[in-house]
């Protein structure tokens, strides 16, 4: 399966970063939890929603498409 791997720093609207926050990635299309993964071989599933790290780091990888990440 090809996969694409997403990753972004965890920020509020006003650019704060936000460590340990709660990332939630939907499908675009119809606003589903979207199927994610921890591996570039898509073969080990990411447990979705996750945290971000110490540093507000977040990655995932998952199909080509658009998503939809939530932080909280």
């Amino acid at each position: 399966m090809a996969v694409h791997r997403y990753q972004f720093f965890a920020q509020d609207n006003a650019g704060n970063i936000l460590p340990g926050s709660l990332v939630t990635v939907r499908k675009e299309s119809d606003n589903s939890i979207a199927t994610i993964y921890s591996d570039n071989a898509g073969a080990v599933p990411k447990a979705n929603p996750f945290v971000s790290d110490g540093n507000a780091y977040a990655f995932f990888y998952a199909a080509a498409g658009k998503y939809r990440i939530l932080v909280n």
